[in-house]
Formats: C-alpha cells, structure tokens, sequence
C-alpha cells in the first residue's frame, strides 16, 4: 500500500482508535444513552414500515458520510493550516462546527442548525482526540439514532 493511502487510512480511523477506553467518550455515548432509556420506559407500540428506510438512512449512512466528509475530510486539512486551541477545541473543528451547522440551515430552522453545533464540536473533539473519525462516526450515529428514537415514538404518557 502506497504512503499516501496509510497515511488517509490513519486520518480517518485514528492511530489510537481505542476509544471506548476512554472516560470521556463513554462519558458522551452515556449521555445519549441515559436519555434513550428514560425515553423507552414511556413510548408505546412500533413505528410505522414505511418510515424504516428513512430512518435507516438518518442514523447510519448520513452520519457516516457527513463524518467522512467533515471531520475525516475536511478537519484533518484544516487541523495542517490551524492548530491553535482554545479550552480544548481546536480552531479546525470549530471552524468545520461552524460549516456543518451552517449546511442543515438547507434543511431546517436557524434555532435547530445552532443546536447542531454543540454535538458537533463534540464530534471533532473526539476525531482531534484519538487523530481519527471513527469516533466521531460512532458518536454521530449513536446520537442520531437516540435523537431518532425520540422523534419517531412519541410519548403520550410521560
């Protein structure tokens, strides 16, 4: 395999890609979690199966692409141009927040595209800690499909 190609694969997966070691990454997956779980106790029967493609898309393949392309694409180049840090971000994932956020204003509210903002700098934190997206690709499709969870079973008695 050519240097380039090991030096792209490193970027994405991470050259300490052990993240579920890691306090603080548990820490953030157990966040989304606890709310799941609270959410469960007071949902009733399933969803609908003609929502089942839609929601598939939305918790895994747009959370791997956007990973792919932001945080795996575009941070890592921008991480060679701005390595400052301020209280543990680095200016390359806050500036890839800003752009990511900035692109669900296609699709949603001002108000929703700033609420992306938070997970995502979430996201590039974790891809700057452990120098890959897989991460973040696991974070943002464990985050999506607790978000999801609670958009398709609304709870009537809670």
């Amino acid at each position: 395999m050519a240097n380039t190609d090991t030096n792209l694969i490193s970027a994405w997966i991470g050259q300490n890609s052990n993240c579920f070691k890691d306090r603080l990454f548990v820490a953030a997956m157990g966040g989304g979690l606890v709310v799941a779980a609270i959410y469960w106790l007071c949902i009733y029967s399933g969803m609908p199966q003609e929502w089942r493609p839609a929601l598939i898309a939305s918790i895994l393949v747009f959370p791997v692409l956007e990973e792919l392309a932001f945080r795996g694409w575009l941070q890592t180049r921008l991480k060679t141009r701005f390595a400052q840090e301020y209280y543990g971000f680095s200016l390359a994932n806050l500036l890839t927040s800003l752009l990511f956020s900035g692109m669900h204003l296609g699709l949603h509210s001002p108000a929703w595209s700033l609420a992306v903002l938070v997970p995502s700098l979430i996201f590039g934190f974790f891809r700057d800690r452990f120098g890959g997206v897989a991460p973040a690709i696991v974070l943002h499709v464990f985050y999506n499909g607790c978000f999801f969870v609670l958009l398709t079973f609304p709870a009537p008695h809670c």
